[in-house]
């Protein structure tokens, strides 16, 4: 892999990580297309890293509250949870995805070498998007109950074509949590998962030897995926406030049916 390509997937990996489209499919369609099939884990493991390291740079105020009402034991303003319970209910969300990953894993990789699987669930995901037009007068905030909901949705964009993002946001946002609550959880939940799945495969990428000329090439990429993760979060934050959230959803189903067109 040379420079130029391990930029690009950096920057596919970073504009769809974030932004409710599923990243999975975009990175491996993109794989594809440019030729390339990276051995091993270690590619895989710098994106998903540098789109962490984007998540905890925009989020630092959310996460530095976080801490100072674990250790003050202060409360929150608006009526949201805070301290060890907001703590809890992320522990408790992030639970489902665990759970299926570590026992369906045969299974989910097998949904991956499915084309036409992957077509059908981004359908899924934008059906979802377009789920948040409904409005609801009623807001209600983060609880365990409506953790665990929020985590089975994130659970289900284990599957290739679901957007991780657009079936939390669109779920919490269904539970009658409001859009900018929905999304701050809903990334600050992606925390442990995205850490989680890194650590899973750090053990494989550790093992493959991988020389330091092509290390420093997918850090380039990870660097990629980091500056424009960040971007990303920025963009998807606008158009929720502008109430544009389900805009992606017309994405979603243009290049579903346009997949499932091609495919058959």
């Amino acid at each position: 892999m040379d420079i130029i390509t391990a930029i690009i997937l950096g920057v596919v990996q970073g504009l769809t990580e974030f932004l409710p489209v599923s990243s999975s499919g975009h990175l491996v369609l993109a794989e594809y297309l440019f030729g390339v099939d990276p051995p091993g884990m270690t590619f895989e493991v710098v994106l998903h890293l540098g789109t962490l390291g984007a998540v905890l740079v925009y989020f630092r105020k959310q996460l530095a509250r976080i801490l100072n009402d674990l250790f003050r034991g202060t409360s929150s303003a608006d009526g949201q949870p805070s301290g060890w319970k907001y703590v809890l209910i992320i522990i408790l969300g992030s639970v489902p995805a665990g759970a299926l990953g570590l026992f369906l894993k045969d299974q989910i990789d097998a949904a991956f070498s499915s084309p036409t699987a992957a077509a059908i669930f981004l359908l899924v995901t934008g059906i979802f998007l377009f789920s948040t037009v409904v409005k609801t007068k009623i807001r209600r905030p983060l609880s365990l109950p409506r953790g665990f909901v929020i985590g089975c949705a994130q659970a289900a964009a284990l599957l290739p074509g679901i957007s991780r993002s657009g079936a939390t946001i669109s779920a919490a946002v269904g539970l009658g949590i409001s859009p900018g609550v929905a999304a701050e959880f809903s990334f600050i939940l992606s925390i442990p998962a995205i850490f989680g799945a890194s650590v899973l495969s750090l053990s494989k990428a550790f093992t493959e030897g991988v020389p330091l000329t092509t290390l420093g090439i997918y850090s380039l990429g990870g660097l990629a995926a980091g500056i424009v993760g960040y971007a990303s979060l920025v963009l998807l934050f606008g158009m929720i406030r502008q109430g544009r959230f389900w805009w992606f959803g017309l994405y979603c189903l243009t290049v579903g049916v346009a997949w499932l067109i091609f495919l058959h």
